[in-house]
């Protein structure tokens, strides 16, 4: 059994082939999350003076 946080799980019995060869290639599929929404931090826009406006940070001196 094959198993990782971004891949599905796969499960794969390994016969007579596999062993006399002693090679096994396996494809794993790539897990997808959908999500609704993720809101990390303040939404950036693009714009760099809007962006910095609202930001809570201080300019460097």
């Amino acid at each position: 059994m094959f198993s990782s946080i971004q891949h599905v799980l796969k499960e794969v019995i390994v016969g007579e082939l596999a062993i006399s060869v002693k090679t096994l290639y396996v494809q794993l599929e790539d897990r997808v999350n959908i999500l609704d929404e993720v809101i990390v931090g303040k939404v950036l826009t693009g714009d760099l003076l809007s962006d910095i406006q609202n930001t809570d940070g201080k300019a460097p001196a």
